[in-house]
């Protein structure tokens, strides 16, 4: 808030003490929630250089959170093998109790020849039950060793994503001209929406897919962040199933999403007009039905044409070519555009 209000010495006061408190006696979370608040301030400041070095703390607490996660991961599957092992051994001794009994049996019933043929059975089965136990034990082994190397891709795709999305946040500080700055800031934008796909991955038990709920209401607030819309005065309001895509599916949508709900907040609300933006993703006979529509100014006939030759709408051509999509635009009482997709993914 001090910082918004250009009370840069105020702001500095509250972010040093915050990290110090953290410091003291917060938990991980809190020191990255401090630091947090420090490299926004400094980067708002125009203090690059330093706002660079806390971005770096940032990114070393998160690598600290996924080591330990990863950690934690290993001790429990280290543990769960031990139990494994104790288990087979109690249960081994009780099958060769049982057995030593009904060969005693049989040896006084049947005689020795009935015995021998048990004892070569119980050694046969014995031997295959190990050979099985041995060769699960080794895909779960395996399972687990590349769940966490998927994790490990995805947090440091995601962090490199970061990255470039603070690179382009500090080198639109010293942009003046106007469409310059504005293809640096869209150029972030999507560079973000795609970072949340990644961060999403690699924080839930699921490394497949991606909630579609989930994702469509953090990209949706990180534009409405991002342009620093009030959102007493423009609504967003969103009809999603509970989906789960792969990442080949929710990149494309993601990024056709970031364009379209974009230029509903830069054009279709302008002063101090109100209105609502709405998204809608259900599937519905074997196809994805996807709607971003407004109830803003609609598009002027004169910027029909220009808006077609946008760099924003042959983005969303190229995925909808990607994904086997029909769209259409309809600009009656606002603009609402409409896809069908034909070639996505769910995950079970």
């Amino acid at each position: 808030i001090h910082t918004g209000m250009e009370n840069l010495q105020t702001a500095s006061s509250f972010c040093d003490e915050g990290i110090a408190l953290s410091n003291s006696y917060g938990a991980r979370s809190k020191r990255i929630s401090a630091y947090q608040a420090k490299y926004e301030f400094l980067k708002a400041a125009g203090r690059f250089k330093e706002a660079l070095n806390y971005h770096e703390k940032l990114l070393s607490l998160n690598d600290s959170v996924v080591k330990a996660m990863k950690d934690k991961e290993l001790m429990n599957m280290f543990t769960k093998y031990e139990m494994r092992e104790k288990d087979q051994e109690l249960e081994l001794s009780s099958r060769l109790l049982q057995q030593r009994t009904s060969t005693n049996r049989l040896i006084l019933i049947f005689g020795g020849g009935i015995l021998l043929g048990a004892l070569i059975f119980i050694v046969s089965r014995l031997r295959t039950n190990r050979k099985l136990r041995a060769q699960k034990e080794l895909i779960e082994k395996s399972l687990t060793e590349k769940e966490l190397l998927l994790r490990e891709i995805h947090h440091r795709v995601k962090n490199n994503l970061q990255v470039i999305s603070s690179i382009l946040s500090i080198q639109s500080r010293g942009i003046k001209d106007k469409e310059a700055l504005k293809a640096v800031n869209e150029s972030r934008a999507r560079v973000k929406s795609m970072a949340l796909i990644h961060q999403d991955l690699y924080g839930e038990d699921n490394l497949k897919g991606i909630s579609a709920q989930t994702y469509i209401t953090k990209l949706s607030n990180s534009l409405f962040n991002s342009y620093r819309v009030d959102t007493d005065r423009v609504r967003i309001e969103t009809e999603v199933e509970d989906l789960l895509m792969d990442v080949d599916t929710s990149v494309p949508i993601g990024l056709i999403l970031n364009e379209l709900v974009t230029n509903s907040l830069k054009y279709a609300f302008p002063g101090d007009r109100q209105g609502e933006i709405r998204v809608e993703l259900k599937e519905v006979d074997d196809s994805l039905r996807l709607t971003v529509a407004d109830n803003g100014v609609g598009i002027p006939e004169e910027k029909k044409a220009a808006s077609e030759d946008s760099f924003g709408m042959k983005m969303i051509k190229a995925f909808s070519k990607k994904l086997d999509a029909q769209w259409e635009i309809i600009t009656d009482k606002g603009t609402t555009v409409k896809l069908v997709i034909n070639n996505y993914h769910l995950v079970n």
